[in-house]
């Protein structure tokens, strides 16, 4: 029995495919009549009893197109839109319909789309959606799997469906969560002029967190410069005197420089990937014998969006005794935290 009802859900998922592109601009008759109707006789609801697929059924003062019924007991309310209809405008009400019905399982559709419902679960209405199946996209075993589950009638009768859905809601809240966790951490990953105020608040950066800034000149607001603009790789500290904001971009995105993060991001080394000039060389001879500090920002890509940032990695030191001559430089890390100065650039007109 099942694996005819396999077989027939099949057929017809097909034959809604093969024409759903000329069903675009009918009335919601149509869509009952070609889409919603076979779809129960498949699943086991004898249509032309009106104790089981009641159409047009009062609820309340208000109507909904179908209840599906098992002993004169309501089981599932279904309403039916136009094709090209929004189906987010019509969910509060169904569901308003269906929890002072009493009903366990909603759906709302047009035809392609099945939005399933539990009515009766806590909190907003909002979250009240626990699974949707799209007929046209989803892959056909899917959709024969998921009419079955959850709208077969010896499913629903049984209360298999509403155990199914309430797992279904379970899966459905956690990728929820989960996918505004990943968004929170996409938007948080990025240090821009809209969101500094944040770490402002915070007082420091700690490369732990893996925080990249948008471009150099949000990095050097943020520790204390006033820039609207500027292309340096290596600023002196606006504030603290011993240290420089260094740009360094890693890997392929250094056109002159050979940088590399090593050791867990606990060493950089820098090599030059072109002969210097008379004063480049005479400026790197200078930064190798003076024992200054780098509040070290290199440029790469973002992995969790793919965007080019610079992520901050700490505070860095030349360390004398690992560098050779002829090798590259090697620069060790002192600190995974630096102080944020945003105020200049915060309170600037």
């Amino acid at each position: 029995m099942e694996k005819l009802i396999e077989k027939n859900l099949s057929l017809l998922i097909s034959n809604i495919r093969s024409k759903f592109d000329s069903l675009h601009e009918v009335s919601e008759a149509v869509i009952k009549q070609t889409i919603i109707l076979p779809f129960f006789d498949v699943l086991g609801w004898d249509t032309s009893d009106y104790d089981e697929v009641f159409p047009e059924y009062s609820a309340g003062n208000q109507r909904v197109d179908y209840s599906l019924r098992h002993v004169k007991k309501d089981k599932v309310f279904i309403e039916i839109k136009k094709p090209r209809e929004d189906l987010t405008i019509h969910q509060e009400q169904l569901l308003r319909y269906a929890f002072e019905a009493g009903i366990e399982i909603a759906v709302l559709t047009n035809g392609r789309l099945w939005w399933f419902y539990l009515p009766l679960s806590p909190g907003d209405w909002k979250d009240r959606i626990c699974f949707s199946v799209d007929v046209m996209h989803q892959k056909e075993k899917e959709v024969v799997k998921n009419f079955i589950n959850f709208l077969e009638k010896k499913n629903v009768v049984s209360g298999k469906s509403s155990e199914a859905l309430k797992f279904a809601r379970k899966i459905y809240q956690q990728e929820k969560k989960e996918n505004k966790i990943r968004q929170e951490m996409v938007q948080d990953s990025f240090i821009n002029e809209y969101n500094l105020q944040k770490y402002k608040d915070k007082g420091y950066i700690d490369a732990k967190d893996n925080v990249f800034f948008d471009r150099i000149v949000d990095a050097c607001n943020f520790f204390g410069c006033n820039f609207k603009g500027i292309q340096r790789c290596f600023i002196r500290h606006p504030v603290e005197s011993n240290r420089y904001l260094w740009f360094p971009k890693t890997g392929r995105f250094g056109k002159e420089w050979d940088n590399q993060v090593v050791d867990n991001g606990e060493m950089i080394t820098e090599r030059e990937r072109v002969k210097s000039s008379e004063w480049l060389n005479r400026d790197l001879f200078s930064r190798f014998k003076c024992s200054i500090e780098r509040v070290v920002c290199t440029g790469e890509i973002n992995p969790s969006t793919g965007r080019f940032g610079y992520r901050f990695r700490g505070v860095f030191i030349l360390d004398k005794e690992a560098t050779q001559k002829g090798g590259p430089n090697i620069y060790k890390r002192i600190d995974t935290k630096a102080k944020g100065y945003t105020s200049n650039f915060l309170n600037k007109s």
